[in-house]
């Protein structure tokens, strides 16, 4: 019995030289229709004339740069894209979810839509936590300040003020004298009192002096307002602490 030959040798595929659309290639086999199957080249082909499928090799190609490219397109306009690449839209993932490297390098889906959360690293990874503390966030984008979140000591020293307000108000005269005490729960004898006349009197008078004691506030003025119509605002300061 007779056995064919083998030849185990590499086929050269010399081809020939094309220019489509204006780019030079080499085309190096064709299919039963006369598309090109294969080709090589300096620049990555467009026009008509390649197979559906038809692999073109860019030989100019830098060290570690992928230079295989399939036609994704059709006959009469190719369209070749770098195998080995991947389209965005190529990738099957759950909405809401983003790619984060895991320990073992590779991709890994992670749930980034948790109402009210926020994305961000640890150190080692990317993780969605809620956002705790003195702050809030809505999932607007809205972000509030808790109160009594801030304290003097936050302040930096150009604006940390010496005072703050802690009480204000309008008192209206009565008793029909020049001298009227008034409860306002809270003030300390330690506080100052900004006050001025925001309704003048019917009788001719200014403020003389206005004095805080323990939860109260004692208004003199120079002349007694017998029609008891004056109004009096205030604004009670405390040293901030």
């Amino acid at each position: 019995m007779s056995y064919p030959k083998v030849f185990n040798r590499p086929v050269k595929l010399g081809g020939h030289k094309r220019v489509i659309n204006a780019i030079t290639i080499q085309a190096l086999q064709y299919d039963g229709s006369g598309k090109i199957l294969l080709a090589t080249g300096l620049t990555t082909p467009t026009g008509a004339g390649y197979a559906k499928g038809c692999l073109f090799i860019d030989t100019d190609a830098a060290t570690g740069v992928k230079g295989l490219y399939e036609n994704i397109g059709t006959t009469a306009a190719a369209s070749f894209n770098l195998i080995g690449d991947i389209a965005a839209s190529e990738i099957g993932l759950v909405e809401g979810s983003v790619l984060v490297g895991n320990s073992s390098a590779v991709a890994a889906a992670l749930v980034g839509k948790t109402d009210e959360q926020i994305l961000i690293g640890n150190g080692t990874t990317v993780v969605s936590v809620a956002v705790s503390g003195d702050i809030t966030i809505t999932n607007a984008g809205v972000v509030a300040i808790a109160s009594g979140a801030i304290d003097l000591a936050m302040l930096s020293a150009g604006v940390a003020p010496s005072h703050v307000a802690k009480y204000a108000g309008k008192i209206t005269w009565s008793g029909d004298g020049a001298t009227l005490a008034t409860a306002v729960a809270g003030v300390v004898a330690g506080d100052v009192v900004l006050a001025t006349i925001q309704t003048k009197p019917t009788q001719a008078a200014y403020l003389v002096g206005v004095v805080p004691t323990t939860d109260t506030i004692t208004i003199e003025l120079s002349a007694a307002n017998t029609g008891n119509d004056a109004v009096i605002a205030y604004q009670v300061l405390r040293a901030a602490a």
